[in-house]
């Protein structure tokens, strides 16, 4: 049986590759929208991809703080 959970996941770490490849930048808020996922969710993906090895993540991707009480 599928995880759909870790399917979810595994799209999101491939879909910020691909913004990185292409050098384009994206926000982690927008890519918290694009996914429907909260913005600690992108951060920690983000988190994951560094220690991964990928150090230049952070060139590409403006890291947003949290909102006010969310």
């Amino acid at each position: 049986m599928k995880n759909k959970s870790y399917d979810k996941k595994i799209f999101r770490l491939l879909f910020i590759l691909n913004k990185l490849e292409t050098r384009k930048k994206v926000s982690t808020s927008d890519l918290a929208k694009e996914f429907n996922v909260s913005l600690r969710t992108v951060q920690r993906d983000i988190e994951l991809l560094s220690m991964a090895g990928f150090p230049l993540i952070s060139l590409y991707i403006k890291m947003d703080t949290a909102c006010k009480g969310g």
